[in-house]
């Protein structure tokens, strides 16, 4: 199973003042999740969800950190182009996304996530 939990975040700064979790109360069902062993997380589609938006799309750095650090090898990264449901004008610039990669972690996660963990999930 693979997971896209930037798809349909609530409102980050609403779950902040109202004390929720920093990782707008994902953490324990997602982090299960992860943590089983079953499941992949998919870094895509910030777009989807982000309050701050482009380009560093800050309000969902929390979340990348977490899985960062708790699950490395269980995430996997798509650009979700060609952003079809969005307008022309209206889509975001993928190579900006991956190089806000390299703010969000390190160089050897970056590469589980882009070659290692799919070449093993998809048999290539």
């Amino acid at each position: 199973m693979a997971s896209d939990p930037f798809a349909a975040l609530p409102d980050v700064e609403q779950c902040l003042e109202d004390g929720k979790d920093a990782v707008f109360g994902l953490e324990d069902p997602l982090m299960r999740l992860v943590d089983s062993g079953r499941a992949y997380v998919k870094i895509a589609s910030p777009y989807d969800s982000s309050r701050s938006g482009p380009p560093d799309y800050a309000d969902l750095a929390p979340l990348a950190a977490l899985l960062v650090a708790r699950s490395p090898e269980r995430l996997i990264w798509a650009s979700n182009w060609p952003h079809a449901a969005l307008a022309v004008d209206q889509r975001p610039d993928d190579a900006a996304w991956v190089d806000l990669m390299s703010e969000w972690m390190p160089e050897h996660v970056r590469r589980k996530m882009f070659v290692d963990t799919p070449a093993t999930l998809f048999g290539f």
